[in-house]
């Protein structure tokens, strides 16, 4: 079986870190969806989640999941929101169903992982909209994620094995939207997704 290892920053290691960083960026890159592809109008049963994520060197993807807010359960709706390694602030995007959706966890290499369980936040996604939910600082999970891996002697995982942490897990690290914001978060999609014609809304 194939043993993954944790990525540790470290001075020494700082090189191969970065590419490292940056073949699962590829590899991540590879496995989402084009934005130029995404064409999200008022008339599409599917909506558009946007995040602002600050920089960093790690690759990351931010799980959102469905949520029955009347029966308090997680639902079958799953979107990948994915962040490649980056030294300025990126815009995450992701096409889901319409649904009331909970952040449930940041996870690195697929593998390891933090759960927000009960401390996370919810939002709704409509058919036919972009929600634009802020920006979110990847960093203070990546760095409790490293001191959890190394803590736990759980920096090694063979192939298939998930290492989730749920105890004492720091909220999202998500600064609320803002209005003044939404003309950016146009301008960018307008670049990028041009086809995505559908209003943006915090």
């Amino acid at each position: 079986h194939c043993v993954l290892k944790f990525m540790v920053p470290t001075r020494e290691g700082v090189v191969i870190r970065r590419f490292i960083a940056a073949a699962l960026g590829l590899l991540a890159a590879a496995c989402a969806t084009d934005p130029a592809k995404i064409a999200i109008t008022t008339q599409s049963p599917t909506g558009l989640i946007v995040i602002a994520s600050e920089p960093s060197m790690t690759p990351y993807d931010l799980r959102v999941v469905g949520y029955n807010l009347g029966e308090q359960k997680l639902g079958s709706n799953i979107a990948h929101l994915q962040g490649e390694a980056a030294s300025a602030r990126t815009y995450l995007v992701a096409e889901a169903a319409a649904d009331r959706y909970v952040l449930r966890d940041v996870s690195q290499q697929d593998t390891w992982a933090v759960c927000f369980h009960a401390d996370s936040l919810s939002f709704e996604l409509k058919p036919g909209e972009v929600v634009y939910l802020g920006v979110f600082d990847p960093n203070v999970h990546l760095a409790q994620l490293q001191m959890l891996a190394i803590t736990s002697g759980r920096t090694t995982a063979r192939g298939g094995t998930l290492v989730h942490f749920f105890d004492k897990i720091t909220p999202p690290a998500l600064a609320p939207p803002k209005d003044e914001d939404l003309a950016a978060v146009r301008a960018h999609l307008a670049a990028t997704s041009p086809l995505t014609t559908a209003p943006v809304r915090a």
